[in-house]
Order: structure tokens, then C-alpha cells, then sequence
């Protein structure tokens, strides 16, 4: 990997490479240059213009992460909820890797895993989240409840928020939450949201909060997914800042979570009504056993799904059900 890593890090501007100079750079052979790129570029999802007498580039670049860029765009005064950042290059699951970290040694609030590439990413309910190598955010952040799982009722509701206040930041607009934990634009989803959680000895709720960001999807992953989409290089018209969307996505959520352990979910359900696009719609809501059909009517303080089904009143938790249009 160390090798394609310092060929796309010589891509990542954009710009024509040739194989001589890079294999110049790297102390190797214009062959092994593009055998390197051959076995790797379809691997890791990225796109590589090859052009004869000019050389190789990424159209349009890459933004590598980087935890001093990402520090750098952070409000002064959340970066003390901050613990620490750690960056991979490649891991199955950033949210498995941190719950396997906390359930090791407990961890610290505010620890954040973050990687260039997710091979096995999970969503809700078992489905796959594509993250290709060096062109979308897989984010997990650790926080720490003391008063157990019951004070994490509209947990993912209150990330969903931050995660459109982090966007609208960055100039989107027109963007809306799919209950329990989509991020929509235009009716496509460009986010999505997994919280996970553990309870160890002494009763404090570990909680593991994984965000998934569409950034730019490369051809290569599109086919892949099932339902309707967008990701920001497309919404934008333009290359989009990696470090910055993530700094911005750890700002709102170290705000949010200390305010959201002092006032629970019913402090944001104001926000979440005027973002919410289910409300006043015909859903079905699916269970293990059933499809149920009936008219959303918001959500109550807990963050539970109101449904009204013929004129009676159903309440659904998010670790209940699944949702569709």
C-alpha cells in the first residue's frame, strides 16, 4: 500500500504525471509505475486518466485527510471535547474499529476514527456503506453517557442535525432528515447516520457514532447502490474540501452532544420539525413481522416516529423499524 499511496498522494493535485518522473520520485521503473497503478486503481475505487506522451493524473485531484487541517478548521472553543484523532488508510469499519478500542480500554469521549477507505462500512438494519478510497468521510466518534442507554433516546436524530448544520456551513442548502438517521438532498441520500453502543461495569453508556458522507462517488461504486443518491461534488459543481467538511461535521457534533446529555432529545425537536421531510406524508413502516402503513405526524420528545394508521396513534423507536416513501 505504501507505494500506491505515494503514487496518488504525486496524483492528488490533478495534474499530468508521467511514469518516468514518477517512478524517478520512488526510485523505480516506469513499468513497475504502471503495473502499481494497473493492480491498484479499480482496488481502491479511483479514477486514473492515462494519457500517451503526457502521463497519468486523478481528474479533478484528491484531498487526503489530514489531522492538523481537520484541528485547524475547528472552533476554539469545542476543540477541548476533541480527544484525539486517529487516521487510517484502509479498515473494514471505523465504527467497529472504535467499539472494539472503547470495549478495550474504555476510551475517552471526544476519540475520533477516520479513514481514507472503509471495505466493510455498515448502515442500519445490516446494509453495506460505500467508501472509496479517498473520496467520501467515514467518521466514528466515541461519547460517553453516565446515565446509561436510556439517556440516548434520539441520539442519531440530534447527529442528523449537526450534520446539516455542519453542511449548511459549507454553502448546502435544500437538505432534509429522513427519520431515523438518513440525510436527504432533493429526496437523495447524500449521509447516513449508525449509532452503536455498549454499557460496561460500572454502567456507563459507550456510545460509537458513525457518519457516512457521499463527498464524491467515483463511476466505479455507483453502480453499486440501491437507492437514490448524491454526493456533494455533484451537488456543488465543485471540488469539494475534505478536511473542512469533516472539521465542520466534529464542530457541530461536539457541540451538540454535551447539550444533548444536559437537555435530551426534546432541546432539538424544533430543529428536527423543520427539517423533518416525513412529516404529513403517506410511509410504510417496516418491522420484522409487518408493513404498516399510515400518515407521519413528526416525532415526539424521545425522538420516537409518530404514525398515524386509520385514525389511531403509533409511537416507533428507530432500533424498531425501517421506513419508506
Amino acid at each position: 500500500m505504501q507505494q500506491t499511496r505515494q503514487i496518488f498522494s504525486l496524483l492528488a493535485d490533478g495534474k499530468f504525471h508521467s511514469g518516468e518522473e514518477i517512478g524517478s520520485i520512488l526510485g523505480v521503473t516506469r513499468s513497475a509505475v504502471w503495473k502499481t497503478l494497473a493492480r491498484n486503481t479499480q482496488r481502491y475505487g479511483i479514477e486514473i486518466e492515462s494519457v500517451r506522451g503526457r502521463g497519468y493524473r486523478i481528474p479533478g485531484g484528491i484531498e487526503f485527510l489530514d489531522e492538523q487541517q481537520i484541528k485547524n478548521h475547528l472552533s476554539t472553543d469545542v476543540r477541548a471535547q476533541l480527544s484525539d484523532i486517529a487516521l487510517f488508510e484502509s479498515v473494514d469499519s471505523t465504527n467497529t474499529q472504535l467499539l472494539e478500542q472503547a470495549k478495550h480500554d474504555g476510551g475517552q469521549s471526544g476519540l475520533v476514527y477516520l479513514a481514507e477507505q472503509q471495505t466493510h462500512g455498515r448502515g442500519r438494519r445490516g446494509r453495506e456503506w460505500f467508501t472509496p478510497y479517498a473520496s467520501n468521510i467515514a467518521l466514528s466518534l466515541l461519547w460517553q453517557f453516565a446515565n446509561g442507554p436510556s439517556a440516548l433516546a434520539g441520539l442519531s436524530l440530534v447527529v442528523g442535525i449537526s450534520v446539516v448544520k455542519a453542511l449548511q456551513r459549507y454553502g448546502l442548502n435544500e437538505l432534509g432528515l429522513k427519520w431515523p438517521n438518513d440525510v436527504l438532498w432533493h429526496q437523495r441520500k447524500l449521509a447516513g447516520i449508525l449509532v452503536e453502543m455498549f454499557v460496561d461495569g460500572l454502567g456507563v453508556c459507550h456510545a460509537v457514532i458513525g457518519v457516512g458522507l457521499n463527498l464524491k462517488l467515483p463511476e466505479s461504486t455507483q453502480t453499486q447502490i440501491t437507492q437514490p443518491w448524491t454526493d456533494i461534488e455533484t451537488i456543488t459543481g465543485q471540488p469539494v474540501q475534505r478536511n473542512k467538511i469533516t472539521a465542520l461535521i466534529l464542530d457541530e457534533l461536539l457541540c451538540a452532544l454535551p447539550r444533548f446529555e444536559e437537555e435530551g432529545f426534546s432541546g432539538f425537536l424544533s430543529s428536527w420539525q423543520m427539517l423533518d421531510v416525513l412529516n404529513g406524508k403517506e410511509i410504510k413502516v417496516l418491522t420484522q413481522r409487518d408493513e404498516i402503513h399510515g400518515i407521519a405526524q413528526g416525532v415526539d420528545e424521545l425522538g420516537g416516529l409518530q404514525l398515524n394508521v386509520n385514525g389511531q396513534a403509533h409511537v416507533f423507536s428507530s432500533g424498531e423499524v425501517s421506513v419508506r416513501l
